[in-house]
């Protein structure tokens, strides 16, 4: 009897060992997972989004209405905005080093500048959203962002603002739950107001433009 006890005691201590061993292999491993590089994270969480933003819009803005705050779409926005800066920069401005401000504030801007507009329309007219401006901000950010990618060339400058409010539209649609009623008509007023804001105010920057 003895000794089948001292046999059993044996096999639940090599046992116990064992567990022990897989425990600590398993720790390590997620601490190695968990010590990933921030900037091969940010990255993939980049062509992460972008890939489902491509295939399936729909899906990633159902997603959207879970985010808070700017963080996660600011990021977006300036990566895609440093790509279309450098390109427009090599391609488009002949290396003018004076252009690299100009379109990187201006390709972050606008989306903040049109999402402002389509947040107006909406309070004025269906009342204050959940979320508040920076859930608007995501929607545009994040549709900018994508279509970054091939808007800087001039040949399908059209098509690409097409694609960028259609993608606007699918987000209004997807995170607020609206109808496609009232989607177009915040897509096609806030783009109207934009436009006639630029409108007004070219005589102002072109006399801007003439003090440079």
């Amino acid at each position: 009897m003895s000794a089948q006890m001292e046999s059993r005691l044996e096999a639940q201590a090599a046992a116990a060992v064992q567990m022990d061993e897989q425990r600590t292999d398993t720790g390590s491993e997620t601490q190695r997972e968990t010590a990933a590089p921030p900037k091969r994270k940010a990255f993939s969480r980049y062509f992460a989004h972008l890939n489902l933003l491509i295939r399936t819009p729909r899906q990633f803005y159902s997603e959207v209405a879970s985010e808070e705050g700017y963080s996660e779409a600011l990021t977006f926005l300036v990566t895609s905005s440093v790509f279309f800066t450098m390109v427009s920069y090599t391609y488009l401005f002949n290396s003018d080093l004076r252009m690299i401000p100009v379109i990187l504030l201006n390709s972050i801007g606008m989306p903040f500048l049109a999402a402002g507009m389509a947040w107006m329309t909406m309070v004025m007219f269906f009342g204050r959203q959940e979320g508040g401006y920076a859930r608007v901000f995501s929607i545009f950010a994040y549709a900018a962002g994508t279509v970054m990618l091939i808007s800087w060339i001039p040949a399908l400058g059209w098509a690409t603002e097409i694609w960028r409010l259609l993608l606007v539209g699918v987000g209004i649609q997807r995170v607020y739950s609206q109808g496609w009623k009232k989607t177009f008509f915040v897509v096609v007023a806030s783009t109207v107001v934009l436009t006639m804001f630029f409108w007004s105010s070219a005589p102002i920057i072109s006399s801007l433009k003439s003090l440079f």
